[in-house]
């Protein structure tokens, strides 16, 4: 009987592999375990483990797996020449710069020497208080043991982890970089697991210094989320490690994942000018009338909004990163009372928004967005289309809509993402009895060849997290409307290129798909998005509704919200429609453009299609005169009543 024999009669509950691990350090630090990782790693049911498992020390670069495999398709390989590093604290950007400036690392920054230029819009790296991108301060060149170890000790207890960055095969700029959390796993269990093998599981990766935190396994059925927030500094690649070399877990185990994180924002947009009060892109769509007919003989020609400017009982799923102002005033009574949930923490928090107060994840971008979509409308005080509103600011396309933000982090995960669409997904009716059967993305992740497939940068677990829910979504009653981004590319992000959704891209003053939007075999319509004034965040300004609550922006970000608020407009005035019917209305009333009659145009569904611009432009007015939809329209429940007459030609100033 030999000493691991005799320990184990005496009850001392602990595997042969931990055994050796203390032996090891107890004799001068043998390096016993290494032929021990495929033992039999289950504790003794009802067991204690009395010896602390001796981790590889957590800054360790070669404790970094060189190739890390998302799917039997796709080999991520390590980018040796770039780190992330989490911060236990808040740090500004100029204190980390000030502590590494001795360093040779510098901060990731977009448009910097490392990359080239690109014809579109340049994807923002988004550094976070608790965490920041670093990349050697020569293209290229390895960080090295002595950097990581110098990093260490100028930030000393401000270092929560140092997590190494993969690359996507056949990419040679950063949107096929990814962070690993070193600190996160995913586990899949397999079906009709017993509840107490499960636990087993759950009390060995305690041991490991990972705590599993309940609420991933709501939305994605037999998938568990693990976290290391102990002194243990047992990392993620190591526990994978050992679950995945041991006979004993096989049976109960489907996959061990790690979360990646994509270094780029998944939103975009560009600051332009000055803020001209003057939302051209709404009488474009023939929302609102032109107000160049007020000085014509031909005088006013009627707009969408004469026929519905929506209804409050209709809402608008809006998911981005971040969330909008709500202290702006042309958002007052837009945002659904005790409003939104905020995935930035999931699956270990998901708050109401409404609760957060001055934490609450307001964004430029987002507020932006929520404009668009339902800025308040207030009709001219007589029935007039040339008698100038008296309201405030601007007017958004579903101005009488509310709105359900969404609000997850610039570089979500994709279980995140997948989560939010779930929670649209399943509650088309909402509490107060309202419809929620719009959702409206105005975020994407470009698609990399990986060499022998194609995949969407940074959500190597699309298919498993986010694909099935816009899959339910769709089928729950959703009208899902996603922008195609701005790489000026032949290629739309994902998940715009999903057949659930409806793809939406940008065209400029000249009705010309605008030098940014991606364009695509998927692309179904498009809206005016370059240079179009939009609502800016306030951001504590107290005089939010003057100059400083408006600024001109371009996006496809702010095309997608106009197609999501036409569809708001549809399921308002007729609310049987169907969503498949939402769709083809708003497709088939599109407005031809001068693509239409070019080489490349061909014809689907009976109507005129170009890869730049889809079905063309859309057209408010006409969708919501559309004579398949009459079917739908509701009657006044006394015969003797008729509906008041709606006003007429309504425009913002």
């Amino acid at each position: 009987m030999g000493w691991y024999d005799l320990l184990r009669t005496f009850r001392i509950g602990f595997t042969r592999r931990q055994f050796l691990q203390a032996a090891g350090a107890l004799f001068g630090g043998l390096a016993l375990t290494r032929y021990a990782w495929a033992d039999d790693l289950v504790p003794t049911p009802g067991g204690t483990l009395s010896l602390p498992v001796v981790p590889i020390p957590w800054t360790d670069l070669n404790s970094f797996p060189p190739v890390i495999q998302p799917k039997p398709t796709l080999n991520l390989s390590r980018d040796t020449s770039r780190l992330y590093l989490s911060l236990t604290i808040d740090q500004s950007r100029q204190d980390i710069e000030l502590k590494l400036a001795s360093l040779p690392v510098v901060l990731e920054d977009f448009n910097d020497q490392c990359e080239g230029q690109h014809a579109g819009f340049p994807r923002r790296v988004v550094h976070a208080p608790r965490r920041y991108w670093l990349r050697s301060n020569t293209c290229g060149t390895a960080i090295n043991q002595a950097t990581v170890t110098a990093i260490q000790a100028k930030l000393t207890s401000l270092v929560a982890w140092i997590g190494p960055i993969y690359a996507y095969p056949n990419t040679s700029d950063r949107a096929g970089l990814v962070g690993v959390e070193p600190d996160v796993l995913i586990i899949q269990i397999k079906q009709n697991v017993p509840d107490a093998m499960f636990q087993q599981l759950t009390r060995y990766i305690a041991l490991e210094g990972f705590t599993r935190v309940p609420g991933m396994e709501k939305d994605f059925k037999g998938f568990h989320f693990f976290k290391n927030t102990s002194s243990n500094r047992n990392s993620s690649f190591e526990v994978r490690k050992r679950l995945m070399a041991s006979s004993s877990w096989q049976d109960m185990i489907e996959a061990v994942r790690f979360s990646y994180l994509p270094m780029l924002s998944s939103s975009g947009m560009v600051p332009l000018d000055s803020r001209y009060m003057n939302q051209w892109n709404m009488w474009r769509i023939k929302a609102g009338e032109d107000p160049a007919v007020c000085s014509t003989s031909s005088g006013p020609q009627g707009s969408g909004w004469d026929l519905s400017t929506g209804s409050g009982s209709v809402v608008i799923w809006m998911l981005d990163a971040g969330c909008c102002d709500e202290r702006h005033p042309d958002l007052q009574g837009r945002l659904v009372p005790n409003e939104g949930k905020d995935y930035r923490a999931y699956p270990a928090i998901t708050n109401d928004i409404s609760t957060l107060g001055a934490a609450r994840p307001r964004s430029d971008h987002t507020t932006a967005v929520a404009g668009v979509l339902a800025a308040s409308i207030t009709p001219p005080p007589i029935l007039s289309p040339c008698q100038p509103s008296s309201g405030q600011g601007l007017a958004g396309v579903a101005g009488s809509c509310t709105v359900y933000p969404l609000a997850i982090e610039e570089t979500a995960t994709d279980y995140q993402v997948g989560a939010a669409i779930n929670l649209a997904a399943t509650n088309a009716t909402l509490s107060n009895g309202d419809k929620a059967r719009v959702l409206c993305i105005t975020i994407g992740r470009q698609w990399i060849w990986t060499g022998t497939r194609w995949e969407p940068s940074g959500w190597p677990g699309y298919a498993t997290y986010i694909e099935p829910k816009l899959t339910d979504a769709l089928n729950n009653g959703l009208v899902i409307c996603v922008l195609t981004h701005n790489d000026s590319e032949s290629s739309i992000c994902y998940p715009a290129t999903s057949p659930s959704v409806i793809a939406c891209g940008a065209t400029d003053q000249s009705n010309l798909r605008a030098s940014f939007s991606n364009y695509g075999p998927e692309v179904s319509v498009v809206a005016p998005a370059q240079s179009i004034l939009v609502l800016n965040w306030c951001q504590g300004i107290p005089n939010c509704g003057g100059n400083d609550g408006y600024h001109w922006l371009s996006g496809t970000s702010f095309a997608a919200p106009q197609v999501a608020g036409l569809a708001a407009l549809l399921l308002s005035r007729f609310p049987c429609l169907t969503t498949q019917e939402v769709r083809q209305i708003i497709e088939s009333s599109a407005t031809p453009l001068s693509y239409h009659s070019e080489p490349g145009a061909t014809t689907k569904n009976g109507k005129k299609w170009h890869e730049q611009v889809g079905y063309g432009l859309i057209n408010v007015k006409a969708a919501l005169e559309a004579p398949p939809i009459f079917k739908c329209v509701s009657r006044p429940k006394n015969r003797d009543e008729t509906p008041p007459n709606p006003p007429t030609g309504l425009r913002i100033y």
